[in-house]
């Protein structure tokens, strides 16, 4: 009886899907906007928080723009496509692709992205480590045509860099990456940042 009662307690434990320690990088961006007679330079910083096994998590983007200071956020997983590759001297890379086209209630969005860093160990906890890039370099092309109005291209790149100190702190706390993100999320808005969804 006890032993049949231990299995089917190992078993619950292992249909249990397991959480990965969280994964931060910091990076910074910058887009060029055109359309609707204008032409705009936006710059933007901010974080990505991934759960390391599922590499799935949430991107929160603050930007400074004239004075008016707002956020976006969005989740990491959406519309992307990861490959690897193997680059000079049999190092490995992580390539992301993506390619969305929504239509939102607000807006249409046709969008395109790719992404590339070579594989390292990472060590996200003192005990754990994980073989993901330290550097992560991203270009993003797209068009976005508000309901009603004229379009807009808008042409980005950017880097990610692995932030062990954020890392670090996260995996402390227990965060999963929503944790992660409502604690970004409340920051920014205790420093006069404004939320907009994309």
């Amino acid at each position: 009886m006890r032993t049949a009662i231990l299995f089917k307690l190992l078993l619950l434990l292992v249909a249990i899907p397991a959480q990965g320690a969280v994964v931060v990088y910091r990076h910074s961006q910058s887009s060029q906007y055109i359309g609707q007679g204008h032409s705009a330079y936006v710059s933007g910083t901010g974080f990505t928080v991934l759960d390391s096994q599922s590499l799935t998590g949430f991107n929160i983007v603050a930007y400074n723009f004239h004075g008016q200071r707002f956020f976006t956020t969005s989740s990491f997983e959406e519309g992307l496509r990861d490959y690897s590759v193997t680059g000079p001297y049999g190092r490995p890379y992580t390539a992301l692709v993506g390619s969305v086209v929504t239509n939102k209630p607000n807006q249409f969005e046709d969008r395109i992205e790719f992404s590339i860093g070579a594989n390292t160990a990472l060590a996200i906890t003192p005990t754990n480590t994980v073989n993901l890039p330290r550097v992560i370099n991203f270009i993003g092309r797209g068009i976005v045509v508000p309901t009603g109005e004229a379009g807009v291209a808008a042409i980005g790149r950017g880097v990610a860099s692995y932030s062990r100190t954020e890392t670090r702190l996260a995996n402390s706390l227990a965060e999963t990456p929503g944790d992660s993100l409502a604690r970004y999320r409340a920051l920014l808005v205790s420093r006069g940042y404004q939320e907009i969804n994309e």
